[in-house]
């Protein structure tokens, strides 16, 4: 059974607005852009303009530290998380009005996201899904967007959220 503002990466439950682009007309614009552009390279005779890979040399000198990574044992915090693919949708109504932004409205918005997210009856149980008591939590902000900087007032719920979770002050750095 689907819940309404929940949605999966293999359907959603709601249309979207006829503005909005989606993540199937993004990759089926980004794949038509990309087909033009290459009949175009080929019929200005350009094909063999760059090597293909198979005509390049690769050298062994580049260095990476994937096979270390490749080693470290995938757990359930692991990326790509718990719910990979899973959006969900809150309808924040006055969360922010005027220019101003209520900061007990945008805790509940945060709140009711996670919990629908997560399942969980309560805030706490479901920042629980993300952290425990001894992790170090960073958040990054971005105060200098001029259009769009994090707002201090979702910075503190999510400060607020972690501490209820249990994460001491000192693990957490904004």
């Amino acid at each position: 059974m689907k819940t309404p503002g929940i949605y999966e990466m293999s359907g959603e439950t709601e249309r979207p607005r006829s503005e909005e682009m989606t993540r199937r007309a993004f990759v089926g614009w980004a794949a038509g852009g990309l087909a033009a552009l290459t009949a175009v390279g080929r019929l200005q005779g350009r094909t063999n303009a760059r090597p293909s890979l198979s005509q390049a040399t690769l050298t062994s000198d580049i260095r990476t530290n994937v096979n270390e990574i490749l080693k470290i044992p995938r757990t359930p915090a692991s990326m790509p998380g718990k719910f990979p693919g899973r959006i969900v949708k809150v309808l924040t109504g006055d969360a922010a009005s005027g220019g101003k932004i209520n900061g007990r409205r945008t805790r509940a918005c945060l709140e009711q996201g996670l919990t629908r997210l997560t399942g969980r009856t309560t805030a706490r149980e479901a920042w629980r899904e993300f952290v425990s008591p001894v992790d170090i939590v960073g958040i990054k902000v971005n105060p200098i967007a001029r259009l769009l900087p994090t707002s201090f007032a979702l910075t503190q719920a999510v400060i607020d959220g972690l501490s209820e979770a249990g994460v001491p002050a000192a693990n957490i750095a904004v």
